[in-house]
């Protein structure tokens, strides 16, 4: 895969760390996705950095920990000389991630892809865009204002 384009490509020379499951490392200028798999290869759990070069942030999720979303601070130098230091961080924009995931993940293994994918969908602040919660109280003021002005045209006939 052409290191240039704009796909996750995989990184072979990456560090294994004793006692956990092997780790794959996919690289793209947007997103970093390190993947831990099992002895049969499949995945088991990810780390996913986003937004890279404006305020760089990753989502993790392990089967017995569920997710955990930090912030990447590289400024601190307090573990090391420019040791990304990982922050507790706030909202995930879960489906602008996945999307762009998605995209990106034209160059991994298809079972990788459909695993991160997967996980993504089941985060808790994940809606598509038709049960984003602007889309759906739009719709159910819309409603109520409807429904309100029956209701008043219903009293002021009975009233004449």
């Amino acid at each position: 895969m052409d290191e240039g384009s704009d796909v996750l490509y995989e990184i072979t020379k990456t560090r294994q760390v004793a006692g956990e499951p092997r780790r794959r490392w996919f690289f793209s200028h947007e997103q970093d996705l390190l993947v831990w798999v099992g002895e049969d290869g499949t995945p088991v759990a990810f780390q996913l950095a986003y937004d890279k070069y404006r305020k760089e942030r990753a989502l993790r999720w392990k089967p017995e920990q569920g997710f955990s979303h930090y912030i990447v601070d590289d400024s601190r130098g307090t573990v090391g000389p420019r040791t990304p230091v990982l922050l507790e961080a706030g909202m995930f924009p879960a489906a602008a991630v996945l999307g762009r995931f998605i995209e990106l993940s034209a160059g991994i293994p298809p079972d990788i892809a459909v695993f991160v994918a997967a996980r993504l969908r089941e985060h808790p602040l994940f809606r598509p865009w038709y049960q984003k919660p602007g889309v759906a109280s739009g719709i159910a003021l819309g409603l109520a204002i409807v429904v309100t002005g029956l209701v008043l045209a219903q009293l002021f006939r009975r009233e004449r």
